[in-house]
């Protein structure tokens, strides 16, 4: 039986309920089965399908239907990128638009929670999994 030797941590500047939701989804898989308190890999393996299931309806779902269409387009095109973080102008060549015109849409949503900029120019979420929500 494989083991997890490592622990589930929050990802650097991410939101803890990601790791809180893997967790718990965790536990719950290892306490249903007759096979003994560890928690095995497999355990892990279906925890997270499970947690990334509930993160989707419970949690990206109820914050990215309070967005605005052009917000929700922006982080659709960073999605596109993957999981970042991105330059401003690649966010921007993915919506087909000059970067000074994505500034108070990036604004926005920096002031929602939903981003934020590691450094100057660059843009990734907040959340991670969030691409893969998108």
């Amino acid at each position: 039986m494989d083991s997890l030797d490592t622990p589930l941590l929050c990802q650097q500047r991410g939101d803890c309920s990601v790791s809180s939701q893997r967790g718990e989804s965790c536990f719950q898989s290892s306490a249903n089965q007759a096979e003994g308190p560890s928690i095995t890999l497999a355990d892990v393996k279906q925890a997270s399908d499970q947690a990334r299931d509930a993160l989707d309806r419970n949690f990206f779902r109820v914050r990215f239907d309070r967005l605005t269409p052009r917000e929700q387009d922006y982080l659709r095109a960073m999605a596109q990128l993957g999981a970042g973080p991105h330059r401003s102008g690649a966010i921007a060549e993915q919506l087909g638009v000059r970067v000074e015109r994505i500034g108070p849409l990036r604004s926005g949503l920096i002031r929602k929670g939903m981003i934020w900029s590691p450094s100057h120019g660059m843009t990734a979420f907040t959340v991670p999994m969030c691409d893969g929500f998108m």
